[in-house]
């Protein structure tokens, strides 16, 4: 009897534990998209080309504790109004390419960059109208913005196109998978051209968890690995995970403990690179002059805007992600990826605005002043405010390259 008694408690405990879990997966389950991340609601689909691709014709609600928007994606796949295709006679067209702030999921129809961009462009009386085609999509590397304006954005005829560069670029132009899913990538040869890989793009492995830490030996790799055997199965354990991970004192001690990992599209801000991301880098160096190369055999003006994160321009938010990542100043810096873009441009002979004290300083005015700050805290993405300030910069380099009037082609 003393015995069982105990035992009868244990096993009561464990029934019971396993019961709440199971409700408790149910319930994360059916609460899944909001409840890991907003972004992640069903806006896309798999594509054999891109990986994936905004689904046409539909209409995506986010709502945060940050901002409550309404995403609108016409029949074309895009966000924005759906516009002719060829382009019509006695228009302009620019057309941008980018990622998820160019996409803009946080702001509504009528606030994201290329809507107020448009706006901008269209206040010279006498000039031929200016349509902006959005072409962004959340996760885009510049491997994908450079298939997708082959297949889908030269169609668009644009006379200028502009490309939104962001720092997680140069890590996804080397990897061959996005949390999203399988994507493509090319391989650079040891003659300087690109070989394009994972073509056709497999469907996303649902085994296969999107936030899996490569590496790691001894009990630091077995818990990686039951890290992500838990996180492709358990929706419950993916919610507890994502909110334990966003207190920068557990990112610190388990990187120190080998068990986590510096999110591997922030290592173009390494200083010292290793191997992996110098590689990346080569990559991306290739990609822009080969975009750079297809843009204006396309007949269009090829120009690149850096997009700094917003570490980059917030002396608060760099030393939460510094401290939390076990970054060390002499080794980290949320600016080192402009710089080497910079370098990059100037060697391909590249028009770009590359300009995060820019953004910095009217980021610092705008808190001076108590004014929406360029970027949302806990997001990282741009607020209506900050789709304005990138819009005014990217009018800054297509008005001196649109002629007054639109001039007809004869493609």
């Amino acid at each position: 009897m003393r015995v069982a008694q105990p035992l009868a408690k244990t096993g009561l405990f464990l029934v019971s534990s396993l019961i709440a879990l199971g409700v408790a997966e149910v319930g994360f389950r059916a609460y899944d998209a909001s409840a890991v991340d907003p972004s992640n609601q069903v806006s896309t689909r798999h594509d054999t080309r891109l990986g994936w691709s905004l689904d046409p014709g539909t209409t995506i609600e986010r709502v945060t504790a940050e901002y409550e928007i309404t995403e609108t994606i016409n029949r074309h796949g895009r966000r924005g109004p759906d516009r002719e295709i060829p382009k019509p006679a006695g228009t302009r067209r620019v057309l941008l390419l980018g990622d998820s702030f160019l996409e803009g999921y946080t702001v509504e129809d009528d606030e994201v960059v290329s809507a107020q961009l448009e706006d901008l462009l269209n206040t010279e009386e006498g000039a031929a109208p200016v349509e902006v085609i959005n072409g962004g999509v959340a996760g885009y590397s510049t491997d994908q913005q450079l298939l997708f304006f082959d297949h889908e954005g030269a169609a668009y005829q644009p006379d200028v196109t502009v490309l939104l560069f962001h720092v997680n670029d140069v890590w996804f132009n080397g990897q061959d998978h996005y949390w999203r899913g399988a994507k493509p990538f090319f391989r650079l040869e040891a003659d300087g051209s690109l070989a394009l890989e994972n073509a056709p793009v497999p469907p996303p492995d649902p085994d296969r968890f999107a936030f899996e830490v490569k590496g790691g030996t001894g009990a630091a790799g077995f818990l990686r690995r039951l890290d992500a055997w838990l996180g492709s199965r358990l929706h419950a354990y993916l919610f507890v995970r994502s909110r334990i991970l966003r207190a920068p004192v557990v990112n610190r001690l388990l990187i120190r403990k080998g068990i986590g990992a510096i999110p591997g599209e922030w290592t173009a801000w390494s200083v010292n690179p290793d191997k992996e991301i110098a590689d990346a880098w080569r990559i991306t160096d290739a990609l822009l002059q080969r975009l750079r190369d297809h843009v204006e055999a396309a007949g269009s003006e090829f120009a690149v805007l850096y997009v700094p994160a917003s570490a980059a321009v917030s002396s608060e938010k760099w030393e939460e992600v510094r401290f939390g990542y076990d970054m060390d100043d002499s080794d980290w810096s949320p600016v080192h990826d402009a710089i080497v873009l910079g370098e990059i441009c100037e060697r391909r002979g590249l028009r770009c605005r590359i300009d995060p004290e820019g953004f910095r300083a009217e980021n610092e005015l705008r808190s001076q002043s108590a004014a929406t700050p360029l970027y949302f805290d806990e997001d990282a993405h741009w607020t209506a405010a900050g789709h304005r300030y990138a819009a005014q910069q990217i009018a800054g380099i297509v008005q001196g390259l649109l002629t007054p009037q639109a001039v007809a082609r004869s493609d």
